[in-house]
């Protein structure tokens, strides 16, 4: 769990980040969604990584931080560094469906004191939603919000919905992930 202030910092950090993509797109996605993105968590279970409110900004930060820190290593002429850029916009945003869609939220506060007891469940997901994947909501709202990806930013998020990541971003992303959530799930 975060306090407030560490929320509201953690938040400016990811729209000062994301402000210098020089994106319109993100730009509109982030003021109109930005509350929710700000305050949601990034997944239901309290064993899970990152599941309090502000959980989604502090696991994209630190996807964010992984991936700059671990580009290049291992580095060869058919896997080389990836532009910090694009490691930045697909760490930041790779997750933004776990907020929920236009209108309503992906996860809700868990109503029932058995679930949460028993299960450790602190949310449940929205049944009225319609039913998407996270990554495929992510890609429905940055294609609704005209979000500009790349094709390798594209793939590299295409590639969080099939068992293995297709490029060296979407490899850097999907080993960045498992590494912040085990780590993350080593200290609970």
């Amino acid at each position: 769990m975060i306090d407030v202030e560490q929320i509201q910092s953690n938040w400016n950090k990811y729209q000062s980040l994301l402000s210098k993509m020089s994106d319109g797109g993100i730009d509109n996605l982030l003021e109109t969604l930005g509350q929710r993105i700000c305050e949601a968590p990034a997944a239901p279970n309290k064993d899970h990584h990152f599941s309090y409110p502000g959980g989604l900004v502090a696991s994209a930060l630190n996807i964010a931080a992984f991936m700059v820190s671990h580009n290049g290593i291992g580095k060869t002429e058919s896997n080389p560094a990836i532009n910090k850029k694009s490691i930045i916009k697909v760490a930041l945003l790779h997750d933004v469906g776990r907020m929920g869609d236009l209108e309503q939220n992906y996860y809700l506060e868990q109503d029932s004191d058995w679930h949460i007891e028993k299960l450790g469940q602190l949310y449940k997901i929205n049944k009225e939603i319609e039913y998407m994947k996270p990554i495929e909501r992510t890609l429905y709202l940055l294609q609704h919000f005209s979000v500009s990806l790349s094709k390798e930013e594209y793939i590299a998020l295409l590639s969080l919905s099939e068992d293995s990541a297709r490029n060296s971003l979407g490899n850097l992303l999907s080993y960045s992930r498992s590494s912040i959530f085990m780590n993350s799930a080593s200290k609970t």
